[in-house]
């Protein structure tokens, strides 16, 4: 049940934030997006696995 519930919390955090790429770019720039998403991102997959 812990790891299903990880796995949805990773999924939604993951996809969610992909949904807002273009808008994220524009707001805070390309790489500062992409700096925030893999330090949000990269904890989760790791507690998961």
């Amino acid at each position: 049940v812990v790891m299903l519930l990880l796995v949805f919390i990773f999924a939604a955090v993951h996809s969610g934030m992909a949904s807002f790429r273009d808008a994220g770019e524009k707001l805070i720039g390309e790489r500062s997006y992409r700096v925030l998403f893999a330090g949000i991102s990269l904890p989760l997959a790791v507690s998961t696995v």
